[in-house]
């Protein structure tokens, strides 16, 4: 009985595990398979480990036997299990939403705070603090951020009518662009 109880949440973990690469999957296919320059630099720092580890391995090594293929496939696992962990773990997705933003997306951004529906409960606050590479981006950055003090959250519908019609304005300038 106890064996197949655990048999249960052996599967149970699996599917789990199964979907989750699957929604990673898509996303990282939606992202047309994007990964920050840093998670290369990674892997190719991880290559290099696998493969001096490859090379300091004694000649009576069990491993040896098998061939010199068998020795370079532990130096190409190091690299691959940094691929897993930065995409399966969120790593590919943190590092999407701190790509400059286009106007189109700043558009989005702007309209998901207005309807209160956005992606992450973060997502406001981290548009209005990091600075975009493009000067006439940023400046509709930093009247968004000047605009955001005004509203205060806890009373969104009595102060800030001023302030939304504002960002309606800046919404409409972005989808323009």
């Amino acid at each position: 009985m106890p064996q197949q109880f655990f048999k249960g949440f052996q599967l149970v973990h699996f599917v789990f595990f199964a979907i989750a690469a699957v929604g990673f999957f898509i996303f990282w296919s939606r992202t047309r398979f994007w990964l920050p320059k840093y998670a290369h630099v990674l892997a190719a720092m991880a290559l290099l480990v696998g493969i001096w580890c490859a090379s300091t391995i004694s000649d009576d090594a069990p491993i040896t036997k098998q061939g010199p293929i068998a020795k370079l496939l532990p130096a190409l696992a190091l690299p691959a299990m940094v691929y897993f962990f930065f995409v399966f773990y969120s790593g590919q997705k943190a590092a999407f939403r701190r790509k400059s933003k286009s106007a189109t997306e700043m558009a989005n951004i702007i309209e998901r705070f207005l309807s209160n529906a956005s992606m992450y409960p973060a997502e406001w606050n981290d548009f209005i603090s990091r600075t975009h590479p493009n000067t006439r981006l940023d400046s509709y950055r930093k009247r968004c951020a000047e605009l955001s003090a005004e509203i205060d959250s806890s009373t969104w519908n009595s102060q800030g009518p001023k302030a939304q019609t504002e960002l309606r304005g800046i919404l409409h300038e972005l989808r323009t662009l």
